[in-house]
C-alpha cells in the first residue's frame, strides 16, 4: 500500500506543479496525502511515506535538502494528535486539522529557513501568500480526503484485497 501512496503523492505533486504554473495558485496536496494517511492506524507507512514524499518535494524545490521531509514528519506527528482530539470523520474538524497542520509545518519552515539563510521573511507579500496557501489548502481537505478514500478502496478491490488499511 506504500507504494501506492508514492505512485500518488508523485502524481499529486506534479498536478500541484501544474496548478501553480497554469493558474498560478499555491496548493499543498502532497500534505493532505500525507494527512491522510496518517489518520490510518499503522504509523510506519506514514513515516516512510512522509520522508520519502518530502525528500522528493526537496529535488524539485529550492529548499535546503530535508526541510519538506522535517515538515511531512511534524504532518504525521500533528495529525495523530488531532486525531486523538477531534474526530476527523466530518467536514469542520478536517478543515481545523487541515488548518492546525498547514500553519505548524509553515512556522516549522519559515523557522528552519531563517535558522540556515538570515533572510528577512517579514515581508507582508510573503506572509499574505503563506496564509493564502494555507487557507486554500485547508479548504480543499474534505473533497481531498474524500478523493483519496475512494482512491484506496478503487485500489483495494482490484489490486490488495486483505488490505489492512482499508
Amino acid at each position: 500500500m506504500t507504494t501506492f501512496y508514492l505512485c500518488l503523492g508523485v502524481g499529486i505533486f506534479i498536478f500541484q506543479s501544474l496548478l501553480a504554473g497554469w493558474l498560478g495558485v499555491q496548493v499543498d496536496l502532497v500534505t493532505l496525502l500525507v494527512m491522510h494517511l496518517s489518520l490510518h492506524p499503522p504509523l510506519v507507512p506514514a513515516v516512510v511515506t512522509a520522508i520519502l514524499l518530502g525528500l522528493f518535494v526537496d529535488c524539485y524545490s529550492n529548499s535546503p535538502l530535508g526541510l519538506h521531509a522535517l515538515c511531512m514528519l511534524l504532518t504525521v506527528l500533528v495529525t495523530k494528535f488531532c486525531r486523538g482530539q477531534f474526530n476527523l470523520g466530518t467536514f469542520m474538524p478536517q478543515l481545523l486539522s487541515a488548518l492546525a497542520v498547514m500553519v505548524s509545518t509553515g512556522l516549522l519552515s519559515v523557522g528552519l529557513i531563517r535558522l540556515l539563510e538570515p533572510v528577512k521573511i517579514t515581508d507582508p507579500e510573503v506572509l499574505r501568500a503563506f496564509f493564502f496557501r494555507s487557507l486554500v489548502t485547508s479548504a480543499l481537505a474534505p473533497p481531498f480526503f474524500s478523493l483519496f478514500r475512494r482512491w484506496e478502496k478503487t485500489w483495494g478491490r482490484f489490486f490488495f484485497r486483505a488490505s489492512p488499511m482499508l
